[in-house]
């Protein structure tokens, strides 16, 4: 397979010719993101949360901590999915070269971590127990508009995933995108006084690179529903005197989309966060 370095600007131009949302100023400031989903191991009858917990933490501290190529990571593990089986590991790196060196890292902090070769593949296959083959990975990078987790590494939270699909309007400009983008996260994200954080991502490598994924984090579902109220009080009910501007720019802002989207809820482990 070949590997794929353009970055998601270039790739949204393969897709429709028409249409290219470039954000060259953007280029520096994005960062790559794998997202692994991994299935809990059901026929694992001595599974015990604690313990798997313990044995991440052990791996959290030994390897990825120690690996300055991975600059953050967060697991989050099903809550309102279609299978509860669901874990979610997120790594976010600078660029894709370090993607790269971070595996060949991780492998070289495993072995200084576990000298005894027998200690390293008994702990290694302990924790392989607690899933199951089933596995993918998709590689996404940011854009701009994250609004960063302020409410502390030591509390759990609600991550609302929600999967955007992109359409590519012919008369669509990488300006306009920017600002119209800009103006919804002013008004609808920063300021939302639920939202402890917010962060969007564009699809590189996987199923479907029209995707449009948002993680917005809050600490209760109650929250997430005032997050939703506040964010439909910019989207629905703007001022009078304000109406004709905002419909323009209703009409402008969401014929990048095609409207449809899913939703997935799942709460984060903060024990495991980097």
């Amino acid at each position: 397979m070949k590997i794929i370095k353009h970055p998601f600007w270039v790739i949204l131009i393969l897709i429709n010719a028409f249409f290219a949302i470039t954000l060259k100023a953007q280029s520096n400031n994005s960062l790559y993101v794998k997202i692994t989903k991994m299935h809990r191991n059901l026929n694992f009858k001595n599974a015990s949360y604690h313990t798997w917990i313990g044995f991440e933490k052990d791996y959290l501290n030994t390897v990825i901590k120690k690996n300055e190529f991975i600059l953050q990571r967060h697991v989050l593990t099903h809550y309102m999915t279609e299978d509860n089986t669901e874990v979610l590991f997120i790594q976010m790196y600078k660029n894709w070269e370090d993607m790269q060196k971070a595996e060949r890292r991780s492998k070289e902090l495993e072995k200084k971590g576990w000298v005894d070769g027998k200690k390293r593949e008994h702990y290694f296959d302990y924790l392989e127990q607690y899933f199951d083959k089933n596995q993918s990975d998709q590689i996404f990078m940011t854009i701009p508009g994250i609004k960063e987790d302020s409410s502390g590494a030591d509390k759990s939270l609600f991550y609302q995933m929600r999967v955007n699909h992109l359409a590519f309007p012919k008369d669509g400009t990488e300006n306009e995108f920017l600002k119209l983008n800009e103006e919804f996260l002013k008004k609808s994200v920063y300021n939302n006084r639920y939202i402890k954080g917010y962060y969007p991502f564009v699809q590189v490598l996987g199923s479907n690179k029209r995707q449009y994924i948002e993680f917005t984090a809050v600490k209760s579902l109650d929250d997430l529903e005032n997050a939703f109220k506040e964010i439909d009080v910019f989207l629905y009910e703007p001022k009078k005197e304000d109406e004709a501007r905002h419909n323009i720019f209703i009409a402008n802002f969401f014929k990048y989309f095609t409207g449809f989207h899913s939703d997935y809820i799942y709460k984060s482990v903060p024990e495991l966060k980097k």
